[in-house]
């Protein structure tokens, strides 16, 4: 009997081993069903998870042009002063015993007795002097038409009150203001005492 009971006692002593164990185990693997599964983190997301993530406004925006330059103009001198040497006038004139005035522009043709004129004729012979009236005239000797400084320094070195200009040839002349002027005779009618010819008059350093 005693050897029974220590028996019984053995096997009653295995099962509440055998439960207890079962009970552990049960209970481990419950708590591993219920934790919530680890959620990996986006890593291109700062926001909470599901939102859409915002675009960056510096890349999407478009540039704001800035204000366009303005070119600016310079200031454009409305009047610009003769220089000496400039071309005064130039075209034909047709003059006689009262002359023309050369300081005008365009040259006067006087229609009666003046202190203006500036060059006239004062002869109806062929080969008859040409006047200058106020400066002093002179025969260009070519080739080729003078310059203005040309011209004044043929006046200065052989310049007369009174020269003949034959036709096709150049004359060179100062006026009653000092103007330098360039002539080419072109007719001399054997009738009267006219005179065709083309003039170029130059501006002085006053008219600077």
């Amino acid at each position: 009997m005693a050897g029974g009971a220590v028996l019984g006692a053995l096997i009653s002593l295995v099962g509440a081993l055998i439960a207890a164990a079962v009970a552990v185990y049960g209970v481990a693997s419950g708590d591993d069903r219920d934790a919530p599964p680890e959620s990996t983190p986006n890593a291109g997301a700062s926001g909470p998870a599901g939102a859409t993530p915002m675009p960056n406004a510096s890349a999407t925006s478009p540039a704001t042009p800035g204000p366009a330059a303005t070119p600016v103009t310079p200031p454009v001198s409305s009047a610009t002063a003769p220089s000496i040497g400039e071309v005064r006038w130039s075209g034909e004139v047709r003059f006689a015993t009262l002359g023309v005035d050369l300081d005008t522009v365009p040259p006067t043709v006087q229609r009666y007795s003046s202190t203006d004129d500036d060059l006239n004729r004062d002869s109806a012979n062929a080969d008859g002097a040409l006047h200058a009236s106020w400066g002093q005239i002179a025969l260009w000797p070519g080739p080729g038409e003078p310059t203005r400084q040309q011209c004044a320094d043929r006046v200065s070195t052989h310049g007369a009150e009174r020269v003949h200009i034959p036709i096709d040839r150049i004359g060179c002349l100062t006026t009653n203001k000092d103007r330098v002027a360039m002539f080419k005779v072109t007719r001399y009618p054997d009738d009267s005492f006219q005179v065709t010819a083309r003039v170029t008059v130059w501006n002085t350093p006053e008219d600077s």
